[in-house]
């Protein structure tokens, strides 16, 4: 059961009125390994090494080398394989406290006092998206349901321990070839990072980023693909500049943010004439998600209809939205995205904040333009686990 309270959040009337957001380079407040390899983490690890960059690998530039790849590759005989290939991926929950966990680790426990806001880089870029998607929403028919269903979205939010929390449940998306596609990702990136398998990820490198955005301070922790080894500034000998092994090269790159890249693959338009809106919209998502993960690069790359990247890109991230108008993006700028972000979450803020400890539960509706906020009281079983968390202040005012 849920009680619908405060006035509905207007989409569709923001972009146009909203003042630029002022916004400051991100913060990285600390680092870890997580052993969330769809392999399953190690015995006895614990699944998390503070402080910790053994998972941080190089771009392996000789993939442009190997061009074209074939992304089909082990797919029939290795993935498929795998019963539960979901399994052994991180709750938000949990990953809830592994961040600040993390943070006390890494001594930054006196940045806590600046958050405002915590949730994953998934669930900001899906709600600082929203005007882009409810502009394609409106291009198409209206009467086709399945576009509103696609569009909506539904994101639960707790106030407590003196910050807004929010966590999204996890659905799992229907559509043709779904699982081939995935895997199309998966093989990618472990052909830039220069793995063999897919299936041996091993640990994820994650990073727990504070970003300012006006007066809000978001914490924002999120995997980093890799580094670019030819930006990693090490230690100096005198006047001789140390090459450095590998795990050195790490552990400095685990420090310098505008070492990372953030590693994309996407389908090639069938018709490089007509683009789809939300092909022209990928760049703009792309340079959404580099920007709360901190990332300076992007190498992005295509596949045909045979599943062959024949091209890849490294690019900085600040060219992506260019990128898009380039393709026929005709949208809410990047200005006008954060600026709507922003002012979405002083809302929810507002909200929350007058019922701590409550679920709330924030729902757009691509059919009104709008995102109603409504009080659950009788706990859904999927969001137990993120209410279980959100009850133990001792856990999050601990730092």
């Amino acid at each position: 059961m849920t009680v619908c309270s405060k006035t509905p959040f207007q989409v569709r009337a923001r972009p146009s009125i909203l003042s630029p957001v002022t916004v400051t380079p991100p913060v990285m407040l600390s680092y870890f390994s997580s052993c969330s390899g769809i392999t399953g983490p190690p015995a006895g690890s614990m699944g998390r090494l503070f402080q910790d960059s053994s998972a941080l690998r190089p771009l392996d530039f000789s993939v442009w080398d190997r061009l074209p790849l074939d992304l089909n590759e082990g797919f029939s005989s290795s993935y498929l394989a795998v019963e539960n290939p979901e399994q052994y991926k991180p709750t938000g929950c949990k990953g809830i406290l592994l961040a600040y966990d993390s943070i006390s680790a890494a001594g930054q426990a006196r940045k806590v006092n600046e958050i405002q806001v915590h949730s994953s880089r998934q669930i900001f870029v899906e709600m600082f998206m929203t005007p882009v998607i409810d502009a394609h929403w409106l291009s198409k028919s209206r009467t086709a349901s399945s576009n509103e269903n696609s569009a909506a979205w539904t994101i639960y939010g707790c106030f407590t321990a003196g910050r807004l929390f929010l966590h999204k449940e996890r659905m799992q998306a229907l559509y043709p070839n779904k699982a081939l596609y995935e895997y199309y990702g998966m093989r990618f990136e472990a052909c830039c990072k220069g793995e063999s398998e897919v299936l041996q990820q091993g640990p994820q490198f994650r990073a727990v980023m504070l970003h300012q955005m006006g007066a809000l301070g978001l914490l924002v922790p999120g995997e980093i693909d890799c580094f670019d080894k030819d930006l990693v500034v090490l230690e100096r000998q005198g006047t001789e500049l140390v090459e450095g092994s590998l795990d050195q090269q790490q552990r400095a790159a685990a420090k310098q943010p505008n070492s990372w890249i953030e590693i994309k693959v996407a389908r090639a338009p069938r018709n490089p004439r007509f683009v789809s809106k939300s092909q022209q919209a990928k760049p703009i998502k792309w340079w959404l998600q580099s920007m709360f993960g901190g990332v300076s690069k992007v190498a992005c790359g295509e596949w045909n209809e045979q599943g062959l990247v024949e091209t890849l890109s490294l690019l900085p991230v600040s060219e992506l939205p260019d990128m898009a108008v380039q393709l026929g993006y005709n949208c809410a700028s990047p200005s006008d995205i954060l600026s709507f972000g922003t002012s979405l979450l002083q809302y929810m803020l507002e909200v929350t904040s007058c019922s701590p400890r409550a679920l709330l539960e924030f729902k757009y509706d691509p059919s009104e333009g709008l995102i109603h906020t409504c009080q659950v009281q009788d706990l859904p079983a999927a969001q137990s686990e993120f209410m279980e968390v959100m009850s133990d202040d001792s856990a999050l005012l601990a730092l």
